[in-house]
């Protein structure tokens, strides 16, 4: 009976465990090694100048100091049609009555304006998370 027992608690360890890889392969976007996540938005029948002021407006109000972000227009040229942001946000993963699981991440938005759509490039995102375990979001 103990050499069935014995047999049964080794009987794990010859078990090998789930390949997940392909499960996993292309969740997050990577371009050159580093996470870069792109959206394109077509917007026909206007031209480029138009689509840059009205992404320099929304730019004015999404990346500037706030309750809970921060952020600042880094670069604007009107005759390439970029304008380059970094911004700074709190990243929530667990919000509850008595517990806030919250991270601040940086990251950098590229938006790219040309006749009829406007490309938007996230990247350079940086976040660490659990850096002081002795302090509490409550």
């Amino acid at each position: 009976m103990r050499a069935l027992f014995f047999l049964l608690c080794l009987l794990p360890l010859g078990m090998t465990g789930q390949d997940l890889s392909k499960y996993l392969e292309g969740a997050v976007p990577v371009v050159d090694g580093k996470v870069v996540f792109t959206r394109e938005v077509s917007v026909p029948g206007l031209s480029g100048e138009a689509i840059f002021a009205r992404v320099t407006e929304m730019v004015a109000t999404r990346f500037k100091v706030a309750e809970n972000t921060w952020g600042r227009l880094l670069y604007s040229n009107a005759d390439e049609g970029v304008i380059i942001c970094w911004g700074r946000e709190y990243l929530v993963f667990t919000q509850k009555a008595l517990v806030l699981d919250r991270t601040l991440v940086d990251y950098q938005v590229l938006y790219t304006c040309k006749p009829g759509a406007c490309s938007m490039e996230i990247s350079r995102i940086r976040y660490q998370y659990g850096e002081d375990t002795k302090t509490q979001y409550l």
